[in-house]
């Protein structure tokens, strides 16, 4: 290889996922070589740094602050959220329920819609349109009268009260 390992192959390198031909350059190049055991160092000193951090935090256990002892051990962080956090939920329903009552007519188009049903159901239960009416009567008057005199006088007589 005559160029240099570029930085993915680097990555590669120090991740441990190597080629025949990338052991070859790093063995050839000095360069490539130096590069790479500079960030091998650099790891090593983090990961020791690193470790050397946790030890230290596992050892200390949990800050002073919070190990201070509350006045009323009832209370506590957690019981405090989740308080506060029911509040919240028992508030917002509360508007969203007093808000869908008191909305501006809800009232009169409830009003509406019943007026309308009611007007529905009188046309639907209709048998005839108003203006047929009479035939209606003629035709329930013969089926129920045997003598066609009887017919004409009930409905004279049905003339008369309207």
């Amino acid at each position: 290889m005559n160029r240099h390992l570029s930085s993915q192959e680097m990555s590669e390198w120090t991740l441990g996922e190597r080629n025949a031909g990338t052991e070859r350059h790093v063995r050839d190049c000095a360069s490539c070589r130096a590069k790479l055991s500079q960030a091998s160092e650099t790891l090593e000193v983090f990961r020791e740094s690193a470790r050397h951090w946790s030890e230290e935090q596992a050892g200390a256990g949990a800050p002073d602050f919070w190990k201070a002892k509350s006045a009323h051990p009832w209370i506590t962080f957690r019981g405090l959220s989740w308080a506060l956090a029911s509040l919240v939920i028992v508030v917002v329903a509360g508007v969203s329920v007093g808000l869908r009552g008191n909305r501006p007519g809800v009232a009169d188009s409830t009003v509406e819609d019943v007026a309308l049903l009611k007007q529905v159901d009188g046309g639907v239960s209709q048998a005839v349109p108003r203006s047929l009416e009479p035939l209606l009567q003629l035709v329930s008057l013969e089926e129920s009268v045997s003598s066609p005199a009887a017919a004409r006088e009930s409905v004279k007589k049905e003339a008369r009260e309207q």
